[in-house]
């Protein structure tokens, strides 16, 4: 489990190692990871739900996942894509109240009345759960979703090393050198 408190540093702005240190050093249980299975994304959520379900495969934290956090994920997709459905929907009842009001402000009460028989005023359902979005994001921190999650977990997700992951400006200007080392030459 993470720790309370401010976020830990990375290793990389620490100014010295923390095994040195002589703290934060825990011991880690180890066990055996097992073949996954990555569920499909739900084409049926809610789009935004469904680029942060693609975001979990993409980022780095899953190599830890496993088929119950894989499951886990699925779950807190599918609630978070039924409370955004839910927000959607009551948006749209809040815009269409508000032009029935703004079409018969000014019409007499009975002629009103009349109307309103035929074409009742929208109602508003009540808006979503604060706690239960606030549980799904609690859910999204268990999976490690953001780096200051991962911080408290001691996690860190480091750039690929090698040529392919070097910047293209530091390629670019090692191109440049070497084709200046080339026009050196031959003059």
């Amino acid at each position: 489990m993470g720790t309370r408190g401010p976020l830990r540093s990375r290793d990389s702005e620490l100014q010295r190692d923390r095994s040195r240190k002589g703290s934060d050093v825990t011991l880690t249980t180890r066990g055996t990871h097992k073949k996954v299975t990555v569920p499909r994304v739900n084409q049926a959520w809610h789009p935004v739900v469904q680029n942060l379900y693609r975001s979990l495969k993409e980022s780095g934290q899953s190599d830890f996942y496993q088929n119950s956090d894989w499951n886990f994920a699925y779950l807190l997709c599918d609630d978070l894509s039924a409370y955004k459905r839910d927000e959607d929907y009551r948006a749209e009842q809040i815009e269409k109240l508000r032009a029935w009001d703004a079409t018969y402000a000014g019409v007499p009460a009975d002629e009103r009345k009349e109307y309103a028989q035929n074409h009742p005023r929208p109602s508003v359902p009540r808006g979503g759960s604060a706690v239960k979005l606030q549980t799904a994001y609690d859910g999204l921190a268990r999976l490690m979703a953001t780096e200051a999650d991962r911080r408290r977990l001691a996690i860190e997700l480091h750039a690929p090393e090698g040529p392919e992951a070097q910047d293209v400006e530091v390629i670019s200007i090692a191109d440049y050198r070497a084709r200046l080392d080339m026009v050196e030459e031959a003059a």
